[in-house]
C-alpha cells in the first residue's frame, strides 16, 4: 500500500470527528457572545440570572450552565466579563456619573461598583477614567 494512501485514509476517516470538534468549538463562542448580548440586553438597572438568560436563549438554566461549562466557563465569569468592558466603555467614552455606570451595569450602589472595578483593574472608577482620559489627550 502506498503511504499516500495510508495518509488519505487516516484523514478520510478522521475529518468527520475534526469538523465535529470545530463546530463544537465555533458552537462555544457563539453561545458565550449570545450570553453576553443577552446580558446587555437585561443589564440596565437590573442584574441579568442565568434563569432570565436561559429563558431569553430559549434553553432550560441547566442546559445554558452545561453548555457554558463545556465552553471552559461559567455564568458568573461571562457576566463579571460583559459588565467589565461596558464599565471601561463607559468610563472612557462617556460622561456618565459613576452612580448612573453602576445602574447601567447592574449594580446596587456604587460603592459595589467600585470594588468590582477595582479588582479588575486595580483603580478605583474615577482613577481608571482619569488616566484614560489623559492618555487620550497625549
Amino acid at each position: 500500500m502506498c503511504p499516500f494512501t495510508k495518509n488519505a485514509e487516516l484523514l478520510d476517516a478522521l475529518e468527520p470527528q475534526l469538523e465535529n470538534e470545530l463546530k463544537q468549538i465555533s458552537g462555544a463562542d457563539s453561545l458565550v457572545e449570545l450570553v453576553r448580548g443577552a446580558i446587555q440586553q437585561q443589564i440596565a438597572g437590573s442584574r441579568p440570572t442565568t434563569d432570565s438568560i436561559a429563558q431569553n436563549l430559549r434553553m432550560s438554566s441547566r442546559t445554558l450552565q452545561r453548555k457554558l461549562q463545556e465552553a471552559g466557563t461559567n455564568f458568573q465569569q461571562v457576566l463579571d466579563d460583559t459588565r467589565r468592558h461596558m464599565a471601561r466603555y463607559y468610563l472612557e467614552h462617556s460622561v456618565l456619573e459613576l452612580s448612573e455606570a453602576a445602574n447601567l451595569l447592574g449594580y446596587e450602589d456604587v460603592a459595589s461598583f467600585g470594588r468590582a472595578f477595582r479588582s479588575w483593574e486595580g483603580l478605583t472608577p474615577s482613577a481608571w477614567r482619569e488616566t484614560h482620559r489623559l492618555s487620550a489627550v497625549n
